[in-house]
């Protein structure tokens, strides 16, 4: 669990505090923006609700006086014409969006309708005539929001999270199950903990694995290195 001012990656803990964080702060990043929709689309939890926390400990585990101030918040930024907050506008500070997934969203909206004219009818009634917006004009209109970071895309951005938590409980890779339909049920099978397949659920110890020969333990750099000595003939 990553949270303000919550340890990551430490023992199992069966009451871990979810629905009040301990540093006391509201449990949704955009609690007191105007713009906000949590409080109706993710009501905030109940005070009393904790979670069980039953992954085994990593060797150096994330303490939470480092995640005071993890979880990033857009609260009070502008929503306008004007380029400035909006997640597909430039930020004057870095050169680039504000958001680095707006490009990999903006083209899952659909094109509106833009009114050009009207027509008459022989029954009296008047028809609009329209015409698809261009991108141009949906790019204007979409890139003004101002979104909330999404975990699963801020993520992977936090080295400390990637190195020293997922590293031990996520094989990181390509996606090449997902050509193989049957490999891939059966994987999300496996993850499933309700099917009882996992002994861990009952007997509370973990199964020891070998580790697949597929798996490299070559780091980036390492990679590079290798490359470029192909590269350069040595």
């Amino acid at each position: 669990m990553l949270a303000e001012n919550t340890p990551c990656g430490s023992y199992p803990d069966k009451q871990t505090p979810f629905g009040t964080l301990p540093d006391g702060k509201p449990f949704w990043d955009d609690d007191g923006d105007k713009y906000q929709s949590s409080s109706i689309t993710y009501p905030d939890p109940p005070k009393w609700q904790t979670v069980f926390v039953n992954a085994e400990k990593v060797p150096e585990p994330i303490n939470p006086s480092e995640l005071a101030e993890f979880d990033e918040t857009r609260v009070g930024k502008e929503h306008g014409s004007k380029q400035q907050d909006g997640w597909g506008e430039i930020a004057p500070k870095t050169g680039k969006k504000n958001d680095n997934t707006y490009d990999n969203y903006v083209n899952l909206y659909p094109n509106q309708d833009v009114v050009i004219g009207y027509k008459e009818l022989p029954s009296g009634y008047v028809q609009e005539i329209t015409r698809k917006e261009t991108f141009e004009e949906k790019d204007k209109r979409l890139r003004t929001y101002v979104s909330q970071p999404t975990d699963h895309s801020t993520l992977p951005g936090n080295k400390e999270f990637m190195t020293r938590v997922v590293a031990y409980d996520l094989p990181i890779g390509y996606c090449d199950a997902t050509w193989d339909k049957e490999f891939l049920s059966t994987l999300r099978y496996l993850a499933d903990w309700t099917t009882g397949a996992d002994p861990y659920m009952n007997t509370g110890v973990v199964e020891r694995i070998n580790e697949p020969s597929m798996i490299s333990r070559e780091t980036g750099i390492e990679e590079i290195i290798r490359e470029k000595a192909k590269e350069y003939g040595y």
